[in-house]
């Protein structure tokens, strides 16, 4: 079994066109999803379906969030195998084997934002740091590789004790329209040799653009309106080819899956319970992922 995780380098050159889900829907880390043996952020992935060969879960749910009542812990931990760090990544980083295995990393992305924004607190180990890592890529059919459009890099060795805001900028390399993006998210800087015991929680992670904060991706093809709604969920779109959507509730149980192929539709949500949502809108434009409130 290969548990090395590849480092940021191996990422960088990625050509896979696969897409996960978009994980700034959960940049607040407040639902997470029941794996049975271990728990996962929804939307983002993690290194703790290694436990099924002896490994303890290095990113875990913590009670000590800056806001709302949920955030995220990463430690890396020891192991008489091989050490790991706590991971976020946007797509999954193993297999069913444990081994790594990147084709699933990307998720669809087609807008240039500023920068991201996090609330994070570290306790580093031995001289460690953190390291959060975005690149914005793009399929290059003349080059036949993927193209990074641009990227967004923190590392930081500092112990920091109280919940600090910290706003990354992100460095594009060309005016291109990016068609995906991957991040991956670490307590150890090192992932072939991360150093256990390093801690690392984070909260209200998500992206700016010049209006502003969005902390959950969506396109300017996709309209759900009204929110709240009461019964008539209206949905248009500029895509040609129709769209499929999925509504979920915050804890990860699948409502409503739905294909449609006219770009305008309405969907009843009149028999739904009232409550808040996760609505997931997927066209050949991209992905939208809005809270909907029934009431």
């Amino acid at each position: 079994m290969k548990t090395k995780i590849i480092w940021v380098v191996m990422l960088m050159i990625l050509a896979t066109t696969n897409f996960a889900q978009s994980p700034f829907a959960n940049g607040g880390f407040e639902t997470w999803v029941d794996k049975g043996d271990y728990q996962e952020p929804q939307y983002w992935y993690t290194l703790n379906s290694l436990v099924a060969f002896g490994y303890q879960s290095s990113t875990t749910l913590s009670s000590d969030a800056y806001s709302g009542s949920n955030a995220v812990q990463l430690k890396s931990q020891a192991n008489q195998f091989q050490d790991i760090p706590g991971l976020l990544a946007s797509g999954p980083v193993l297999n069913s084997s444990g081994d790594v295995d990147f084709s699933q990393i990307k998720f669809a992305f087609l807008s240039r934002p500023k920068s991201l924004v996090f609330f994070y607190k570290y306790a580093p180990a031995d001289g460690d740091s953190c390291n959060f890592y975005m690149a914005l890529t793009k399929w290059n059919p003349s080059t036949l590789r993927t193209d990074t459009i641009g990227e967004a890099i923190f590392q930081k060795g500092d112990s920091v004790d109280v919940y600090t805001r910290v706003e990354v900028n992100i460095n594009y390399f060309s005016s291109a329209q990016p068609d995906s993006a991957f991040m991956i998210i670490t307590s150890s800087i090192d992932g072939f040799n991360p150093i256990a015991g390093s801690v690392l929680f984070i909260d209200d992670f998500a992206i700016t653009y010049n209006t502003g904060v969005n902390n959950m991706y969506t396109t300017d093809v996709i309209t759900a309106y009204p929110n709240p709604v009461k019964d008539v969920l209206h949905i248009t779109t500029k895509s040609k080819g129709g769209f499929k959507a999925r509504l979920t509730t915050l804890s990860g149980i699948e409502m409503l899956n739905i294909t449609k192929q006219e770009s305008e539709s309405e969907i009843d949500l009149s028999g739904f319970s009232n409550g808040m949502y996760l609505f997931e809108i997927t066209t050949d434009e991209g992905i939208s992922i809005q809270k909907i409130i029934k009431n």
